[in-house]
């Protein structure tokens, strides 16, 4: 997972076995646009659930809770579902956990990396998450 940081938006990029999802989400304030990434849904065991309906149309928002831990909301906006993700930062590592609205008590196991900065004044930071090995 790779967060970029500009003046009032975060760009995130989600990778994965099999691909690369990129969003956009701003800072108290709605972004809308799309994504490749398929969204919470009630479908997910059926085969080719998402074909023809990719890219999704979503809206995103981020906010930090405290000074160590950032929310990042990403709504689908063609579907009632929403899916949260809450960054916590630790020393030199990130714990990423991921909420999803349509199954809120299933646990998606909580993804852990290392953090390397990249610093511009204030403007933009860079934090990576990887799988641990």
């Amino acid at each position: 997972m790779l967060l970029r940081f500009g003046r009032d938006t975060c760009y995130v990029t989600m990778t994965t076995d099999h691909s690369d999802y990129k969003f956009a989400l701003g800072a108290g304030h709605w972004i809308a646009g799309e994504t490749k990434k398929p969204g919470p849904d009630l479908f997910k065991s059926a085969l080719s659930h998402t074909t023809g309906l990719l890219p999704c149309r979503v809206v995103g928002c981020y906010s930090w809770k405290n000074n160590n831990t950032l929310e990042l909301v990403l709504r689908y906006i063609e579907s009632p579902h929403t899916e949260k993700i809450t960054c916590k930062l630790e020393q030199n590592s990130m714990l990423v956990d991921i909420w999803q609205s349509n199954t809120p008590s299933d646990k998606i196991p909580i993804l852990k990396g290392k953090i390397s900065h990249s610093l511009s004044k204030e403007a933009q930071k860079t934090a990576t998450i990887g799988k641990n090995e």
